[in-house]
Formats: C-alpha cells, sequence, structure tokens
C-alpha cells in the first residue's frame, strides 16, 4: 500500500518502480491476509529527491553588440533523468532580463550600457528537476553617434556676442537609447 491505499497490480513478494519520479515519494506497507486474519508491516518511507539540472548559455549574439542593440541569447536545460520544462530568465545582473522556455531555448534582451557584463540563464526548477544557472561573458561597446547642427542665433553675429547653437545627437544603428 501507498499512503494506506492499495497499490493497483502490487500482489507479488516485491513490488519495484521502474523510474521513481517526486509523486512516488510516501510511506509505504504491506498487508499479508489469509484465513486467519490481516497483518500490516511497518512502514517504510519512500523520499524522492528533484533531478539535477544543468543550464548552459549556448551562444550570444552579436557579440560584441553596441549599446541599445537587441541581443539574442541561446540557452540549454539538460537533465540525465528526463526532459525538463518551465522557463529560464537570462539577466545582465544590473536589472535587464527577458525570459525564454526551456522549450524555445532562447530570448532576447537589449544592453543599455557599454562595458562587459555577465549573462546568466537561470532556470527555476520545477516539481521534478532542480534549479540551475550558468553564464557567459559578453561585451557591449559604445554605440555611434552623428551630431547635428540645427541653426544659430543671432545668425549673423557680431564680434563679442553670445551665440546660441542648437544641435541633436543620436546613435547609429544598430545601436539605440538616448546618448
Amino acid at each position: 500500500r501507498k499512503n494506506g491505499v492499495n497499490v493497483p497490480g502490487a500482489q507479488s513478494p516485491t513490488y519495484t518502480i521502474p523510474a521513481v519520479v517526486p509523486s512516488d515519494a510516501g510511506d509505504y506497507d504491506v498487508v499479508v491476509s489469509d484465513a486467519c486474519g490481516s497483518l500490516v508491516s511497518s512502514t517504510a518511507a519512500l523520499v524522492v529527491g528533484k533531478a539535477a539540472t544543468t543550464t548552459t548559455v549556448t551562444a550570444h549574439g552579436p557579440n560584441p553588440s553596441v549599446t541599445g542593440q537587441p541581443v539574442s541569447v541561446a540557452f540549454s536545460v539538460t537533465s540525465a533523468s528526463g526532459t525538463p520544462t518551465g522557463a529560464v530568465t537570462v539577466s545582465d545582473g544590473s536589472g535587464t532580463s527577458c525570459v525564454g522556455s526551456v522549450a524555445l531555448g532562447s530570448c532576447s534582451l537589449v544592453l543599455p550600457a557599454a562595458g562587459t557584463v555577465t549573462l546568466t540563464a537561470s532556470y527555476a526548477g520545477d516539481a521534478q528537476f532542480e534549479a540551475s544557472s550558468g553564464s557567459a561573458a559578453h561585451t557591449v561597446n559604445k554605440a555611434g553617434t552623428t551630431t547635428v547642427l540645427s541653426g544659430t542665433s543671432p545668425s549673423p553675429s557680431l564680434p563679442g556676442q553670445s551665440v546660441s547653437v542648437g544641435f541633436s545627437v543620436s546613435p547609429l544603428s544598430p545601436g539605440a537609447g538616448t546618448p
């Protein structure tokens, strides 16, 4: 019996569970019955732990990228005990992140600042699999910019006179954001 309920098909001297899963956990005992009555054995507890997983960042690009450019991050979550399910969060450690399913195996994020960042893929685990994470270094360069002058005032100006110059600065593609 499992947790006091008869286990269907368990009527031989041994009971084997070919591949245990967390739902197999419980208290097992044996009931032996004959014409004289029944006898219940002591309880044996079966504890099933979650299976270990390995999360790996398998690719990220473009690398290097520039500030404001979307970066695609590919990841995998594997286990020797089956196929994990659920979601993976990829983060840069400073608040930028994206989420993708284990089945899809990728997501994209935009890295806002230049420098070397650590992209960490974190699998939260599920009912059968443990959490795990993996990381990779990624380089973000400053995006190029263009500057456009929009006019001067007054025009023309006199020697010694204050002059206002209008301009705008914008990132060059594939960069994005506000310089």
